[in-house]
C-alpha cells in the first residue's frame, strides 16, 4: 500500500512538474493573468489574481475603498472570473534590487498604499523554482531504481550492496531472501 501511494505521489509530482516547466516556457512569450474580482456589499471592493510572464509567478490581492468613482480605475471589469492572455515583451519586467530580485524572486506587502485606501500585496517567485521542486521525487525515484538495476546486474544485494556472489540463497548482511539467483520479498 505505502509503495503504490509513493508511486501516485512520484507520478503526480512529474506530472506537475512538467506543467511548472510548460508554463515556465510559455510565460517568456504570454503574459498570462487569471483574475476574481468580488464585492462582498455590492461594490467592487476585492482582486485577486494570479500572473505568469517572464519566468515568474506572481500572486496577488488588491482592495479599495468603497468608492464607485474610482471603481473603474481600479477594476475595469465587472466582478468575475476573468482571463487576460497578451503577448509578452521582456522589456516589462520591473525587476526587485539586490540579489533575490536578480534570480526572480519580489513581494510587495502594502508598498504603493496611498492615502485612498487602495491596498496592493504580491508574491513573485521564479518559475524554475516549482520545476525543481517537483522534479526532486522523480529524480530520487529514477536515482534508486537505477542503483537497484545496477546492484542487481552485480551481483549485489539491491537493498544493502552486499557481494551476494558467495551466499546464493539470502544475503548475510541484511538478511532479504535471494530465489533463483534474484532476490525476492521487495
Amino acid at each position: 500500500m505505502t509503495r503504490r501511494v509513493l508511486n501516485f505521489l512520484t507520478a503526480l509530482s512529474l506530472m506537475l512538474c512538467v506543467a511548472a516547466c510548460v508554463l515556465w516556457v510559455r510565460s517568456l512569450s504570454a503574459y498570462d493573468v487569471v483574475r476574481r474580482c468580488y464585492s462582498p456589499d455590492g461594490r467592487l471592493t476585492s482582486k485577486w489574481y494570479f500572473e505568469s510572464y517572464g519566468g515568474r509567478l506572481a500572486f496577488g490581492s488588491a482592495e479599495e475603498p468603497d468608492n464607485p468613482a474610482d471603481a473603474e480605475l481600479y477594476f475595469p471589469n465587472p466582478p468575475a472570473w476573468w482571463l487576460e492572455t497578451r503577448p509578452y515583451s521582456s522589456r516589462e519586467i520591473e525587476r526587485a534590487p539586490g540579489f533575490w530580485g536578480a534570480l526572480g524572486f519580489d513581494w510587495h506587502w502594502d508598498r504603493d498604499a496611498l492615502d485612498d485606501g487602495y491596498r496592493w500585496r504580491a508574491v513573485q517567485f521564479p518559475l524554475w523554482l516549482p520545476a525543481l521542486a517537483f522534479a526532486s521525487a522523480p529524480a530520487a525515484a529514477a536515482w534508486r531504481l537505477h542503483r537497484c538495476r545496477e546492484r542487481s546486474r552485480r551481483s549485489l544485494c539491491p537493498k544493502c550492496g552486499y557481494d551476494l556472489r558467495a551466499t546464493p540463497g539470502r544475503c548475510p548482511e541484511c538478511g532479504m531472501p535471494v530465489v533463483g539467483g534474484t532476490i525476492s520479498g521487495r
